[in-house]
Order: C-alpha cells, then sequence, then structure tokens
C-alpha cells in the first residue's frame, strides 16, 4: 500500500507517548545560570549602550513588512518581563 508524501502517521501526542521525542522546558534555568558564571561582565542595565548612536539607512533598499508572529504560550510571561526590563532600560537613558 502506498501512502501520499506528507501524511504523518504519529503526531506529537503519540510520539512523546512513544519515547520518540522528549519536551524539555530548562532554557530559563540555562539563562540564569549563563548569567550568573558571566556576573563580571553582565549587569542589571544588560541590552542598555550609554551615549546616542546614529543608524545608516541605505534609501535605496525597499522596506519589507512581515506579518507579527504569534508569540507561544509557554513563554509570554517571559516575554513580558523582558519588555518590561527592556522599557525601564529605555527610560533611564
Amino acid at each position: 500500500m502506498n501512502t501520499p508524501r506528507g501524511i504523518n502517521l504519529l503526531g506529537r501526542d503519540d510520539s512523546v507517548d512513544f519515547g520518540l521525542i522528549m519536551r524539555l522546558h530548562i532554557a530559563r534555568l540555562e539563562t540564569e545560570s549563563i548569567i550568573e558564571k558571566y556576573s563580571d561582565v553582565l549587569w542589571e542595565e544588560i541590552g542598555c549602550i550609554p551615549g546616542e548612536y546614529e543608524i545608516k539607512i541605505d534609501k535605496s533598499i525597499e522596506p519589507v513588512v512581515h506579518a507579527p508572529r504569534p508569540v507561544p504560550v509557554a513563554i509570554r510571561e517571559q516575554l513580558q518581563a523582558e519588555l518590561k526590563h527592556l522599557d525601564k532600560c529605555n527610560s533611564i537613558a
């Protein structure tokens, strides 16, 4: 019997149940350990550069607009915290 290409025989849930794939949620732990390990060069205001800078734009290039992508539920809280931190960082400068 021939099966058409592009048909998945196992979905994500079945693949997890059979032990073929494993979902890991450890990115946050890794980030915290990296910040702790390199605390001598990282500080609370990470991402903020003091002073003023000029961004040069080539006007001959046509701008491209992409549709916004949805944020996965698993990282929404982390994203909100980072956006608040970046907003705070911007208000200091």
